[in-house]
C-alpha cells in the first residue's frame, strides 16, 4: 500500500526474488511523496517516471485510485483478495496547523496542499491546467524544514514578489539542510527568525492581511539538544496576503481506524519492529513516515528494503542467503571476503560480474566480449568542492556533498597498478610519491576505523549496539572499496591485527557501551582526516587529489552526523 519511496523500494526487492507484487496507490499517479511533495526543480519528474516504468517492466503491477481503508481494508486484502502479506507504506499525509486565531482565512494553506496543487496537479500552469493555486504577492511560510524550503522556493517561482520564512528559533537550529537554506537565500527568500506566529489577521472580507508574531529568544536546550524558544512578550505584525504552514505532518487516521487490532505508538503512528518492519498483525508490515513520522526519502527507502527482507522470510523464501546479502552482492563492492580480520581489497577481483580487462564491476556480461567498464563508468566531479561521484548523482546535476555544479568526467584521472594501466603507481618524482602516500593515508584511515568498530562490536553486550558497530564496520569496508575502485591501488600491507593509524592513536578511547560517545569520536576523527587532506593540498603537485580525498571525508562527517542525530531522536539511521 503506497507507491512512495518505501513502497517502491519494497516492491523492487521483492519482485527480484520472484514474488508477485501489486502496489496500490491512493492518488491517480504513482510516486507518492516523490511526486506530490518534492518540486520538480529538485527531483525531475522524468526520474520518477523512469523508476516506476522499470518496476512495471520487472513485473510489478501498480493500481492507482485505491485508498486503503476506503476501497478495501487490510483485512480484506488478506482474507478476500488473497494476498499473503501486506506492506503499509502510506506515509503521514495529515498536515499540522498553527492552532491560532484566524487560520480559517482563505489564503492560509498547508504545505501539503500547496505543494500537491503545484507538483501533482499542475497548479503552476493554471489556467492551462484547471487546478488553481490561491497565492498572493506577499507570502509567509511558517517553518524552517526542508518542506518549508520547498514551499518558499516554489512560491518564488509562482511569481510572489516577496517571500519570507518565519521560524521561532535561529537559522543554526533550523532542521533544513544547510544547502537548502543557502539555495533559498540565493533566490531572494527573506528569513524572519526568532518569530513565533500567534494570530492570522484578516481584513473585512476575511482575507489575510498580516501574520502577528511574538519575538522570541533562545533559552535552555530541549531533549534533542536544541535551545528552547522563549517568548519575550513583544509582538509585531508581518504584512502579507498568504500564509503557508509547513510544520510537519501527522498520520492519516483512515488506515489505523479501519484496521482493528493494529498497534499504534503514543503519537498515533503504526508500531513496527525497526529491524524487520513487522507489526503486531501476522503478515502485515509497515515502514516509512507512517511509522517514523515525517522523515527523509532515504530513511523511507531503507524501511521498505527491511520490510522486503522481512516479508521474504515470512513467505519462507530461502535461496541460501538473506535479501540484505543479495543487496550487498549487487553493489559495486570489489572486496573479497574478509580474512584474518582485514579485508583483502584489491585482490582476486576478476570473478563473475567483473570486467575481464580491468577487474572493475560490470553489468555488461562476462568473457572476452564484455565491454570494459573502466572506459564506461559514469563519473561526475564537483566543480566547487572536488567531490567525485560514480554513478547517478542525486539531485541530478548537483553535488551530493555541497550542492555545487557537476561536470561529467571519465574514470579517475590517476588509475594505477591494480589494472596494469599506467597511472598513479607509475608517476615519477614528487607527484608520484605524494599521490601514493595520500591514497595510502586514506586507506589507513578506513582500516583504522574498520578495526575500531569491529573491536567495539565485540566488546559490547548490547545486541543493538553490536549491530550498529557492525554496520559502521561495513561502511568502512565500502569506503575502502571506493578507494580501490577509484584509484586502482591495493590496500597497503597491515602489520597485524589492531592497526591504529596516527589519526586513531591520537584519539581518546571511547566507552564501547556509549553509542553517542562512539559516534562523536568517529565524527571527530573524520574531521581531522578532512583537515589533514585540505592542509596537504596547499602547494602540492597533486592538490586536486588531496581535495578529492578531503571532500570524501567531509561526506563521511555528514553521514555520521546524521546518524548521531537519528540515534538521539530514537529514529532509524541511514547506515543500514
Amino acid at each position: 500500500m503506497g507507491s512512495g519511496p518505501a513502497g517502491l523500494a519494497c516492491a523492487s526487492d521483492l519482485v527480484r526474488l520472484g514474488v508477485d507484487v501489486t502496489v496500490f496507490e491512493a492518488l491517480h499517479v504513482a510516486g507518492g511523496v516523490l511526486r506530490y511533495g518534492i518540486p520538480s526543480f529538485r527531483l525531475p519528474r522524468e526520474i520518477i517516471d523512469r523508476e516506476v516504468a522499470a518496476l512495471e517492466a520487472a513485473g510489478v503491477r501498480i493500481e492507482t485510485d485505491r485508498v486503503i481503508g476506503r476501497t478495501f481494508t487490510v483485512e480484506q486484502l488478506r482474507d478476500e483478495l488473497g494476498f499473503d502479506a501486506v506492506f503499509l507504506g502510506v506515509g503521514a499525509g495529515a498536515p499540522s496547523f498553527l492552532g491560532s486565531p484566524g487560520e480559517h482565512a482563505g489564503r492560509v494553506v498547508s504545505a501539503n496542499e500547496f505543494l500537491t496543487r503545484v507538483n501533482l496537479m499542475g497548479g503552476d500552469r493554471f489556467p492551462e491546467v484547471e487546478t488553481p493555486v490561491g497565492i498572493g504577492d506577499d507570502v509567509v511560510v511558517v517553518g524552517a524544514g526542508n518542506t518549508a524550503m520547498d514551499c518558499l522556493r516554489t512560491a518564488r517561482r509562482l511569481g510572489a514578489s516577496r517571500v519570507r520564512c518565519v521560524y521561532r528559533r535561529t537559522r543554526e537550529e533550523a532542521p533544513a539542510r544547510a544547502e537548502e537554506l543557502r539555495h533559498a537565500e540565493e533566490e531572494g527568500i527573506e528569513f524572519a527568525m526568532l518569530r513565533s506566529p500567534t494570530e492570522v489577521l484578516t481584513d473585512e472580507t476575511g482575507s489575510v492581511r498580516a501574520l502577528r508574531v511574538e519575538q522570541m529568544e533562545l533559552g535552555e536546550p530541549d531533549e534533542r539538544g536544541r535551545r528552547r524558544p522563549v517568548g519575550t512578550g513583544r509582538y509585531e505584525d508581518l504584512d502579507c496576503d498568504t500564509v503557508i504552514v509547513a510544520l510537519g505532518t501527522n498520520p492519516n487516521p483512515i488506515i489505523t481506524r479501519s484496521t482493528p487490532g493494529l498497534t499504534l505508538d503514543e503519537r498515533g503512528y503504526i508500531a513496527a519492529d525497526p529491524s524487520s518492519q513487522t507489526t503486531n498483525l501476522p503478515g502485515v508490515f509497515a515502514g516509512g513516515d507512517i511509522v517514523t513520522g515525517g522523515a527523509t526519502v532515504i530513511l523511507a527507502m531503507g524501511a521498505g528494503r527491511r520490510a522486503a527482507a522481512g516479508i521474504a522470510r515470512y513467505l519462507g523464501i530461502e535461496d541460501g542467503r538473506s535479501l540484505e546479502e543479495a543487496g550487498r552482492d549487487s553493489s559495486t563492492s570489489t572486496a573479497a571476503p574478509m580474512a584474518a580480520g582485514v579485508p583483502s581489497v584489491g585482490a582476486a577481483r576478476f570473478g563473475a560480474g567483473h570486467c575481464p580487462r580491468c577487474g572493475l564491476p560490470s553489468d555488461d556480461g562476462e568473457g572476452d566480449d564484455a565491454i570494459c567498464c573502466a572506459g564506461d563508468t559514469l563519473a561526475w566531479r564537483c566543480t566547487e568542492c572536488a567531490k567525485r561521484s560514480e554513478g547517478f548523482a542525486f539531485p541530478y546535476g548537483s553535488c551530493p556533498a555541497c550542492g555545487g555544479a557537476l561536470e561529467l568526467s571519465g574514470p579517475s584521472p590517476i588509475p594505477g597498478s591494480a589494472t596494469g594501466m599506467p597511472g598513479l603507481a607509475d608517476l615519477d618524482g614528487r607527484a608520484g610519491v605524494e599521490a601514493r602516500a595520500a591514497v595510502r593515508t586514506a586507506m589507513e584511515i578506513e582500516l583504522g576505523g574498520l578495526d575500531f568498530y569491529r573491536t567495539a562490536s565485540g566488546q559490547t553486550d548490547d545486541p543493538g549496539l553490536a549491530g550498529l558497530f557492525t554496520r559502521l564496520a561495513a561502511m568502512e569496508t565500502e569506503h575502502l572499496d571506493t578507494l580501490v575502485r577509484r584509484y586502482h591501488l591495493d590496500v597497503p600491507p597491515v602489520p597485524g591485527a589492531g592497526l591504529r593509524p596516527a589519526f586513531l592513536r591520537a584519539a581518546r578511547r571511547p566507552h564501547p557501551d556509549d553509542p553517542f560517545d562512539l559516534l562523536e569520536l568517529a565524527i571527530d576523527l573524520e574531521r581531522r582526516a578532512e583537515a589533514h587532506f585540505r592542509s596537504a593540498a596547499e602547494g602540492s603537485p597533486v592538490a586536486e587529489l588531496y581535495r578529492e580525498l578531503a571532500a570524501e571525508e567531509a561526506e563521511h562527517v555528514a553521514l555520521l552526523t546524521t546518524e548521531l542525530a537519528a540515534l538521539r531522536a530514537g529514529r532509524p539511521g541511514l547506515i543500514a
